[in-house]
């Protein structure tokens, strides 16, 4: 089954916290199996995740005016 595309910003964002907690969930598993490269490869999704969040929370902040 597909999922569907997000739509609303509080689905993008909702989306994305799945992502980011995923991400998480690789970066815990790297640490613990000590291996560096992968945990590095893991950690940089990781933060362009968080900034993707970012981007996406502020822009349902803004009001439109």
């Amino acid at each position: 089954m597909k999922h569907p595309t997000p739509q609303t910003p509080q689905e993008l964002e909702r989306d994305c916290l799945g992502v980011i907690i995923r991400a998480c969930q690789d970066v815990i598993v790297s640490a613990y199996a000590m291996d560096y490269d992968e945990l590095m490869v893991h950690y940089d999704f990781l933060k362009k995740q968080v900034n993707r969040l970012s981007v996406i929370h502020t822009t349902v902040q803004q009001k439109p005016g």
